[in-house]
């Protein structure tokens, strides 16, 4: 049996309809303002689609201690198929932002009574976020091996989105397994096709069922897809 979750109002289980995670990611460019536009925009477009049930998915990057220097690279593409690639810490670098702008972005979401749901990347990001609101903590897929963050994560009593990406299997049961250690219960599992956005073709789907029947909790898709 499928587990149910609760983000603040909204139900999350296979008898309730399919909840939209509006993403508003890329750190926001390191921008404030436009981070603000952004959740403007999306607040707008969920009040036109009152029957949707939505919550908006965003995410702390206050500091670039999050990725070691080095010389790894981050390959992703854009909507209309160009590719690019950048060192991973130049692009970490140039979208962190300071701790404190995320105060009225988080109050915004407060005031819509929309539930939030944010990825954190550090052990500070992880208590701001609980402390100012959010529904839920995320764990992105760069983090699915990051065990003491999950520990972490799953301490504060808040749900907790698992993203997979291209995990193995065995790292997405120690996730879950290591989440439900420190006493959290409840979980989303989402499956992340690797391409950003990835091909019709690799999305692979199946995988979803596979999530639930292993894990007994609702599964989601985290997608970049066009079209």
């Amino acid at each position: 049996m499928t587990r149910s979750v609760n983000l603040q109002k909204i139900q999350v289980s296979p008898k309730h309809r399919p909840v939209f995670f509006a993403e508003i990611g890329g750190f926001f460019n390191g921008d404030p303002d436009l981070a603000a536009s952004m959740i403007e925009r999306v607040l707008a477009a969920g009040a036109g689609c009152p029957e949707q049930p939505m919550v908006l998915k965003t995410e702390i990057l206050n500091t670039p201690e999050i990725c070691p220097p080095g010389d790894t690279l981050e390959t992703y593409s854009s909507k209309s198929g160009q590719t690019r690639q950048e060192k991973y810490r130049d692009l970490i670098e140039r979208k962190v932002m300071p701790i404190a702008s995320y105060v009225p972005l988080f109050k915004m979401c407060r005031d819509a009574g929309v539930p939030f749901v944010v990825s954190v990347y550090d052990f500070e990001a992880a208590s701001f976020a609980a402390d100012h609101g959010a529904a839920a903590l995320k764990i992105a897929s760069a983090n699915i091996v990051h065990v003491p963050l999950i520990r972490y994560v799953a301490s504060f009593g808040l749900p907790v989105v698992i993203d997979t990406g291209r995990a193995t299997i065995a790292e997405v049961y120690r996730a879950v397994d290591t989440a439900r250690e420190q006493g959290c219960q409840d979980l989303i599992v989402q499956h992340s096709p690797d391409g950003h956005p990835a091909p019709a073709i690799a999305q692979n789907l199946r995988i979803l069922e596979t999530y639930k029947r292993a894990f007994g909790v609702p599964v989601g898709l985290s997608d970049h897809y066009v079209g």
